[in-house]
């Protein structure tokens, strides 16, 4: 969000973000507004490795106060992601609870 854009890249088709962990960087906010609010207004897809993480990151977003709207179509509330990664690999924090690349999506609409 700190940094100047310029040209295309000033608006973006979309914004993805590949496991960003919203739920523990505070941090996200202002860079979720810059995406989602105009001049940009680009959808924002996020992805988490589970179902626990793409939940905290689902409360997060509510805390950082994104309305509900902003899962609305065309975007969409945490889910399984059906092109995720074919293998997982075991949490170091979280024992018994895999971690898979992309397993969990959401995506949030601009707000404009």
């Amino acid at each position: 969000h700190e940094v100047s854009l310029e040209g295309a890249w000033a608006s973006p088709d979309a914004v993805i973000a590949f496991q960003p962990g919203i739920w523990g960087y505070g941090s996200w906010a202002p860079s979720l507004r810059r995406a989602l609010e105009p001049p940009a207004a680009a959808p924002f897809v996020l992805t988490s490795y589970n179902d626990a993480e793409a939940d905290d990151d689902a409360g997060s977003l509510e805390e950082m106060g994104l309305p509900a709207a902003c899962r609305a179509p065309p975007g969409w509330t945490a889910e399984p992601n059906v092109f995720s990664a074919a293998s997982a690999r075991s949490s170091v924090v979280n024992d018994g609870r895999p971690l898979r690349e992309q397993d969990w999506w959401q995506c949030l609409r601009p707000s404009a």
